[in-house]
C-alpha cells in the first residue's frame, strides 16, 4: 500500500509541475515577444498595420485591418464574408473608418494598438484558469504575437476567446 501512495504522490507532483511548466513557457514566450515588439516598434516609429481574422464553423469570416501611425490608430478597415452556394466567399459587409469615424461601426475588431493587444493578451486571455481552459499563444517567425487566447474546456462551437493576426507590417 505504501508503494501505491508513493507512486500516486509522484504522479500528481509530475502532473502539476508540468502544468506549471506550460504556464511558465507561455509567459516566457509572451515576454520574449513583448521585448521584440518594443524594439521593432521604436525602430519603425510606431507605424504599422495589422490584420485580425475571425472565422466560424458556419462559414462566416471577417478581416479587420488596423493602421497605426506614430503610435495612434489612424484607420480601421473591415470586411466580412459568408460562404456562397458554390463554396466560395460572398462579401457581406465592408467599411473604412478614418479620423473621428474610427470606432463608429460595431462590427470588427476594436481599433487598438498592438501595445493594447499585448496588454489584453496578458491580462485577460493568458490569465484564465488553465485547469478549465486550453490557453494558446503563438508568434510569427519574427517573434511578434500571432495569436493569443483560450478555449474553455468542453466547448464545442466558436469557443475561442482571443485574437488571431494574419499579418503585421511596417509602414514606410
Amino acid at each position: 500500500m505504501n508503494a501505491f501512495k508513493y507512486t500516486a504522490v509522484i504522479l500528481l507532483t509530475l502532473f502539476f509541475s508540468s502544468c506549471n511548466d506550460d504556464q511558465k513557457d507561455t509567459q516566457n514566450q509572451l515576454e520574449r515577444s513583448e521585448k521584440k515588439w518594443g524594439l521593432l516598434k521604436s525602430e519603425n516609429n510606431e507605424s504599422y498595420r495589422y490584420t485580425v481574422s475571425t472565422s466560424s464553423w458556419t462559414g462566416y469570416s471577417s478581416l479587420t485591418t488596423i493602421t497605426v501611425q506614430d503610435g495612434f490608430v489612424t484607420k480601421r478597415e473591415f470586411e466580412s464574408y459568408n460562404v456562397d452556394n458554390e463554396g466560395g466567399k460572398e462579401l457581406v459587409d465592408f467599411y473604412v473608418e478614418e479620423g473621428e469615424e474610427i470606432g463608429v461601426n460595431e462590427e470588427g475588431t476594436a481599433p487598438l494598438t498592438l501595445d493594447k493587444l499585448y496588454d489584453i493578451c496578458k491580462e485577460e486571455y493568458l490569465s484564465v484558469d488553465p485547469k478549465t481552459n486550453t490557453i494558446y499563444f503563438t508568434a510569427f517567425d519574427n517573434g511578434l504575437v500571432q495569436s493569443c487566447g483560450y478555449v474553455p474546456d468542453n466547448c464545442v462551437d466558436d469557443c475561442f476567446f482571443g485574437f488571431n493576426l494574419e499579418i503585421i507590417e511596417w509602414m514606410d
